[in-house]
């Protein structure tokens, strides 16, 4: 046990010169939790910006901005520094990237839509008819000018908007004439000696008093469910802290394997090997000190999310109940960390392949491991790699945790893999240095 208290504060006095390296080490994913956060927090929350141009003054255009306005999330700008907006001036600013949408009604369209219902109608309810009659009337199209830079997902998002606002509108115009065209074709269709015993034509039903109350009677309810019957919907907040602590207890590869690689150029694994101490003790000690360190990094995180990012408004971290799973699943993330950079520092031969295989790799396994993008969010055919990616595990035993109010055994199979994870790794570093002696 002595020996292996010392092999630890050797690691820990070997860190403590680099003081520079260790304050990155801390601060650097800190640091990076506060600035995602604050981001996404913002960007969750951000309304969405529209240039809008009504060339048409009519119902549609009205009706356009009223839904789009109720819709939630989005500002029509219909004038910019006091000026009334032009069909040029909309395609300059969205070109110049000073807006990422335009919306432009075009003249006319209401008259145009009217016209083109009204004879559909018609024809519909015309005794004589032989079947759908082709109407000729040319309907202005509406525009939607994007930026460039705007991707696929919102582009989406904002022609489903406004496709499905014009579905509605165009629908309640098809009723509106529905309604006042029907009562004629209903009382046309009686013989003419009976017209005094049929009812006036404002008495039949009509639209204004059919939809006088048009609120819908089917309401939404959004819930986030699990099996534990959690319902609180997360924030930022615990989607970030969980996942970027990760990110930066990985990290640690970096100076681990390369400390190893260091000792092993300079000779003083050599001087190790000669001494009466184990291999298994000497990997156990950087292990330990690199959990100490880790663990640091995560109270510094934790600091962050508990007492700064309060001060931007935003809720702060929680843990939650679960708090020995919590750190379980934490002290098992930051061993899988330990072992894979103890495996890089026997495996690599060099300090310069170390400090560009680990971080690559660890960017990597954040990337396909859902750190950055959700993997729900991600390509089918990329999925299943996710499952090949420790940090998967780990940020998928946190969410159960945190998010989906989760106990030990709902996380035991990610806690497995993690251990099983670093034992493979100081299995395989355990061989290259008996070979290597």
């Amino acid at each position: 046990m002595e020996k292996l208290f010392v092999s630890v504060k050797k690691e820990l006095l070997l860190l403590r010169r680099d003081k520079t390296g260790l304050l990155l080490l801390f601060f650097m994913p800190a640091f990076l939790v506060l600035i995602i956060t604050l981001i996404q927090d913002d960007l969750l929350n951000t309304d969405i910006r529209i240039l809008f141009l009504d060339m048409d003054k009519g119902r549609i255009g009205e009706k356009m901005e009223d839904l789009l306005e109720r819709s939630g999330n989005v500002i029509l700008v219909k004038e910019i520094e006091g000026t009334t907006l032009t069909i040029d001036e909309t395609k300059r600013e969205v070109a110049d990237g000073t807006f990422q949408f335009g919306l432009v009604i075009p003249e006319e369209l209401t008259v145009a839509l009217e016209k083109k219902c009204r004879a559909e109608i018609k024809a519909e309810l015309s005794p004589e008819k032989t079947g759908k009659k082709t109407i000729d009337q040319v309907i202005p199209k509406i525009q939607i000018f994007f930026d460039p830079t705007v991707q696929g997902g919102y582009k989406t998002a904002i022609q489903n908007i406004v496709a499905g606002v014009s579905q509605r509108i165009e629908l309640e115009l098809k009723m509106q004439l529905f309604f006042q065209m029907l009562p004629d074709r209903l009382l046309s269709s009686f013989p003419q000696e009976m017209a005094s015993y049929l009812p006036e034509k404002e008495e039949i039903l009509s639209y204004d008093r059919l939809f006088e109350y048009h609120e819908s009677f089917i309401e939404i309810d959004e819930t986030s469910v699990t099996n534990m019957g959690f319902i609180k919907t997360p924030s930022a907040v615990q989607q970030n802290i969980p996942a970027w602590t990760i990110f930066g207890i990985f990290f640690i590869v970096v100076p681990l394997s390369a400390s190893l690689i260091k000792e092993r150029e300079s000779g003083t694994m050599m001087k190790l090997k000669s001494m009466p101490v184990s291999h298994v003790t000497i990997l156990l000690g950087k292990i330990l000190a690199y959990i100490c360190v880790s663990f640091g990094q995560y109270t510094v995180i934790l600091g962050v999310g508990k007492f700064i990012l309060p001060l931007f408004g935003i809720t702060p971290f929680s843990i939650g109940p679960q708090i020995m799973t919590f750190h379980l699943i934490l002290l098992s993330t930051i061993c899988s960390a330990a072992g894979y950079g103890i495996m890089l520092g026997t495996v690599l031969k060099t300090h310069e392949q170390a400090t560009v295989f680990g971080p690559v790799s660890i960017v990597i396994a954040a990337a396909i491991g859902g750190i950055m993008v959700p993997v729900y969010a991600m390509p089918g055919y990329v999925q299943p790699f996710s499952l090949l990616s420790p940090l998967f595990w780990a940020q998928n035993a946190f969410h159960d945790i945190i998010l989906r109010g989760g106990d030990l055994s709902s996380v035991y199979p990610e806690v497995l893999c993690l251990f099983v994870f670093t034992a493979i790794n100081l299995i395989v570093a355990r061989i290259y240095i008996l070979k290597g002696s």
